[in-house]
């Protein structure tokens, strides 16, 4: 699922707020789009509510593959099965399904890669608790989304709507859309003379351009409105059961309009003019009295499930009443190490804790010493932020955490009042959320009262071990607490995997030393510090890493100050300190995989910024200063540093540190001070290529 998924276009980014009014926020409701979903998502072909005709007079009766941006195209004929029948019964067993908050295809304002356009249906199902179903007086699903849906409380269905009639086969889809859902002019007002504007032309750059124009804005919300279909029902009180119950949604993709054919893909996908044709925007189900029906919470006691290894729990994650807790499920290689995860959630603080595992019996047996189990590290979402830009990869990990639990922890208001104000990070500290983010063997030395910990078992296959199915039990302890056991089931196949440095894959995996240093508080290069980073080195090698990156330049975006070449100034000419760089560079070519390719960072992958200089590191009669180079392409430059590159190959080659290599780096686009430094050492060291690292494929030869 990671080929050209969807963002909303900037143009649907205000459909999807055009007319929003600033609400009041209520309790939480008995399930929302926050609450626990076990979900299911099926993927096919989008195809087409009649066949399109092209140029030559072929029809199409899907939608062809875009020359799209990235990897889109590679996903576009993509089929997955479809959910189980009789998934929407209460009592269906969906304890092996993703779960999620706010899952795919629902929620508004989610990010570009949520959702690709191949998701034809989704299964979703959400609890509630009602204590006494005499109690509830009126109870009231309300959603608006795209395509179609039906609803089903304990397999019941109470509601659908834009789908067909009937038993609904796992094949069906929602109604198409009308052309007035494609484009600002309808059927009735092209018929009357109207001209007929693709609304591509609205998207991008044109609409950011003129987005603060009434006209442009009530356009917009007219195309919204098109799309957006509702369904608000009262759900019968004799379909409840005391205590937990099921709400199932099964919806359904629309068939495209031929219009689809004329989409545009952009390079920046803010400019691309698609739409998807199943999303669901906003679901609830409230109750009168709020008390009689409610959202489910952590239940008392303590928990221990297995989940996904793909899932990033949470500290607030739980186990929903009614799911079982599952097995831990590992698919294996002899030879290679495979993981999953387990969570452990409490009502109640916890102390001494300890985990330990049995032998895994099966055709042979696998030893418990060749299972490793290593415990999650809490890490707060506030510290998450630090070092990291808005909009970088981790920031949008807590925008997202944020926007899914804030209701259940009690900081709806403020939810409503951050998003108001687009400062929703700003909730990483009241949430007191907390991310696992990194693994350890030593155990935590507690778990704090309403607050999950996770467990991760790795499995190293002895080479010998025959193929099969492997049983064997996990369990977990602590202070006062009778042991909790989990079953860890473990399928061997027949396939042996070579050593890691026999594989035949390319694996560029990054490792900077200078972020090795900063994590653990040490002087670079200092004997503890090259530790760490020979334990890094030998982590690179298991998985079968090829690449290391070295800054040639002081203040690369490695995060190091120093370059890990240091220049020795001697009269006017300068000799080269190569000891740091050799023994890095020997790390790496003693763990690390063959070929091993070494990348040597000469300039950043962008633009400097004003008045910004490239620089190295220079010893001059015993101290360590900075030496700002004169500009990429003057006769000055040249002169400094074709010299040093052509030493820095040469002892590379003499030293045997790597078996190719490369300079660094092109990006998206080549600024004009990189192109021309490649200039200039495409003439000295022609035999040096360079690496480039670009979302445009071919689209953006730097030469």
């Amino acid at each position: 699922m990671r080929g050209r998924l969807i963002r909303a276009t900037v143009f649907a980014v205000l459909l999807a707020s055009a007319g929003t009014a600033k609400r009041a926020v209520a309790a939480e409701p008995a399930v929302s789009l926050s609450s626990y979903w076990r979900y299911w998502v099926t993927h096919s072909p989008p195809r087409l509510s009649e066949p399109h005709v092209d140029r030559k007079g072929r029809k199409h009766v899907e939608l062809a593959p875009p020359r799209g941006w990235h990897i889109y195209g590679r996903v576009r004929s993509i089929s997955t099965p479809d959910a189980a029948p009789g998934c929407q019964a209460a009592d269906f067993d969906d304890s092996a399904w993703p779960v999620a908050r706010m899952p795919l295809c629902t929620g508004s304002g989610q990010s570009f890669w949520d959702q690709p356009l191949t998701v034809r249906r989704l299964v979703a199902r959400a609890r509630f608790v009602v204590p006494d179903p005499a109690a509830v007086k009126r109870l009231t699903l309300k959603a608006r989304f795209r395509g179609g849906m039906a609803v089903y409380v304990n397999g019941s269905e109470v509601t659908r709507a834009h789908l067909p009639a009937g038993r609904l086969a796992a094949d069906a889809q929602a109604e198409s859309y009308p052309r007035g859902a494609y484009m600002p002019v309808d059927e009735a007002e092209a018929a009357a003379g109207k001209k007929l504007t693709y609304f591509g032309v609205w998207t991008g750059k044109i609409f950011w351009r003129w987005k603060s124009n009434a006209g442009v804005r009530a356009l917009a919300e007219k195309v919204r409105a098109r799309r957006e279909r509702s369904v608000t029902v009262e759900i019968p009180a004799k379909l409840l059961r005391k205590g937990v119950n099921v709400l199932a949604v099964d919806a359904r993709a629309a068939t495209l309009s031929p219009l689809a054919w004329r989409w545009r893909y952009d390079s920046d996908s803010a400019c691309a003019s698609f739409w998807s044709q199943l999303h669901i925007e906003e679901l609830e189900v409230t109750c009168a009295p709020l008390s009689a029906a409610r959202a489910v919470r952590r239940p008392e006691g303590v928990q221990l499930w297995a989940e996904d290894v793909h899932r990033w729990v949470l500290s607030a994650d739980f186990l929903e009443p009614g799911v079982k807790p599952g097995a831990l499920r590992i698919v294996a290689a002899r030879n290679g190490a495979f993981s999953g995860q387990a969570v452990l959630g409490t009502s109640r603080e916890l102390k001494g804790l300890k985990a330990t595992v049995s032998d895994l019996t099966g055709p042979g047996k696998i030893p418990a010493s060749a299972v490793a189990l290593r415990w999650g590290v809490a890490t707060p979402l506030a510290a998450l932020l630090e070092n990291y830009r808005k909009g970088a990869l981790r920031s949008r990990v807590v925008d997202h955490a944020l926007v899914r639990y804030a209701r259940s922890l009690g900081l709806g208001q403020e939810l409503e009042e951050a998003r108001r104000r687009r400062r929703i990070l700003d909730l990483a500290g009241p949430s007191g959320l907390c991310i696992f983010d990194h693994l350890s063997e030593r155990a935590p030395e507690g778990v704090k009262a309403n607050s999950a910990q996770t467990l991760w078992a790795t499995v190293n296959v002895p080479v010998g071990t025959p193929a099969g199915e492997y049983r064997g039990k996990i369990s977990v302890a602590a202070a006062g607490l009778s042991a909790l056991t989990l079953d860890l089931n473990v399928r061997v196949s027949a396939f042996k995997l070579a050593p890691s440095r026999e594989w035949r894959t390319f694996a560029g995996v990054e490792e900077s030393p200078y972020a090795v240093a900063k994590k653990y508080g040490l002087k670079t290069w200092s004997e503890e510090h090259w530790s760490r980073v020979g334990e890094c080195m030998a982590w690179l090698g298991k998985l079968g890493n090829n690449f290391v990156k070295v800054p040639l330049l002081a203040g690369s975006r490695m995060g190091n100050a120093d370059s890990i070449v240091v220049w020795v100034k001697k009269g006017e000419s300068y000799e080269y300190d190569w000891s740091v760089l050799d023994r890095y560079a020997g790390l790496a070519r003693r763990h690390c995989g063959r070929p091993l390719a070494l990348v040597a960072l000469v300039h950043p992958p962008f633009d400097l910024e004003k008045g910004a200089k490239l620089a190295v590191s220079v010893r001059e009669n015993g101290a360590l200063r900075r030496m700002d180079l004169p500009p990429p392409g003057s006769p000055e430059f040249g002169k400094l540093w074709v010299p040093f590159c052509k030493a820095f190959v040469q002892h590379v080659r003499e030293k045997k540190l790597a078996d190719s290599v490369h300079w660094g780096m092109f990006y998206d686009k080549t600024p004009s001070t990189l192109a021309a430094m490649a200039r200039g050492l495409a003439a000295a060291v022609p035999e040096v290529g360079w690496m480039r690292a670009s979302h445009l494929g071919k689209r953006n030869s730097p030469f």
